[in-house]
């Protein structure tokens, strides 16, 4: 299924959990669906169908002045755009992204961007641009106590010093939704971290996931919106 790499098939459960959303008028569990298939689209690099995706979850989002959401949407745009070497319109959507986490003061929101930000720098003529964003995005993983994003940044500052920036390796876990419901905590954009596990099979599953990857049960509502 979806976290096990077989995206095909997590293509054709996803679907079948946006007509039940789409029965329901559950905007955020359609927002999310979309950006998973996205994800899928994008891991199978199938950049056109990603984007377009990605693209419906942005226009509900945009409906619903959602702050949060669209500025997770435009990361998760700017990843196929990074890829298709289209920089100038990844930085703009994700400076997008960077004034809405202002904003809202979400600092793992920040985090993120700073960190792709570094990543668009070390593609350009001017890789060594990139340190000031990544130094940002180390400092916010820092603060956050997030140790696995900090040693990540500070890699990627290693080998940009090393002049070797394609060294490093994939972000290890990017985003969660938070529940709309949940405690004052986690509210106002700000990111759920819990670990989440099936409860038929005791799976480790990320929230946002609609089904288990491993025994391909519907998980609970609550482990996605």
């Amino acid at each position: 299924m979806y976290n096990s790499g077989f995206y095909e098939h997590a293509i054709t459960q996803f679907e079948k959990a946006l007509l039940a959303a789409e029965k329901e008028n559950n905007w955020r569990v359609i927002v999310i669906i979309h950006c998973n298939l996205g994800e899928c689209h994008f891991q199978l690099k199938q950049y056109p169908i990603a984007l377009t995706a990605y693209d419906r979850a942005y226009t509900i989002a945009k409906v619903k002045n959602d702050s949060h959401f669209l500025a997770v949407i435009q990361i998760y745009i700017s990843r196929v755009l990074l890829v298709q070497l289209k920089l100038d319109q990844a930085e703009s959507h994700l400076r997008n992204a960077l004034k809405l986490f202002e904003q809202l003061n979400d600092l793992h929101g920040l985090m993120i961007v700073y960190g792709f930000l570094g990543d668009l720098k070390a593609q350009t003529l001017f890789p060594m641009d990139g340190l000031f964003y990544y130094e940002k995005a180390a400092d916010y993983a820092r603060t956050l106590n997030h140790l696995e994003f900090e040693k990540l940044f500070l890699l990627r500052i290693e080998a940009l010093n090393r002049d070797q920036p394609d060294e490093y390796g994939p972000y290890p876990f990017i985003f969660t939704f938070p529940h709309p419901s949940g405690p004052p905590a986690m509210s106002g954009g700000q990111i759920q971290s819990k670990k989440l596990f099936c409860p038929s099979c005791d799976n480790q599953v990320f929230f946002g996931s609609i089904y288990c990857p491993k025994c391909a049960i519907k998980l609970p509502v609550d482990y996605y919106i």
